[in-house]
């Protein structure tokens, strides 16, 4: 897979569930949510968990597998989040993005995985 390819994937993925977590922001303030929580629960819900299956199991690319349950974990915490928001639980959604939640925790792990993948590229 073409170097500049991955790069560009890796970038768009970071922005991409940097977004999430405005869109979780938005919802624990408002109690309304974008995506329902299936929805967002879902690994191709995004551009990058689509394009994350694609690319299977490359024997090349040992971060494949590890990427991907970090990013399932990422939607799992998500949804959690999502729940809590539109459960009327908006306070407890809120906590639930914090530092040190299983949300943020995912999040940051995600993220250093795709910045790790993209240096190694």
């Amino acid at each position: 897979m073409e170097r500049l390819v991955l790069a560009q994937q890796f970038r768009a993925a970071m922005t991409a569930h940097e977004l999430w977590r405005s869109l979780l922001v938005q919802a624990a303030l408002t109690g309304r949510g974008q995506l329902s929580v299936s929805a967002a629960r879902r690994e191709d819900m995004c551009e990058f968990g689509r394009w994350l299956a694609k690319v299977g199991d490359l024997p090349e690319v040992p971060q494949v597998a590890p990427m991907r349950d970090l990013h399932r974990r990422f939607h799992e915490d998500a949804a959690v989040v999502l729940d809590l928001a539109i459960s009327g639980k908006r306070a407890e959604a809120t906590r639930a993005l914090g530092p040190g939640s299983r949300f943020d925790e995912a999040s940051q792990r995600l993220s250093a995985a795709l910045r790790d993948w993209a240096a190694a590229v």
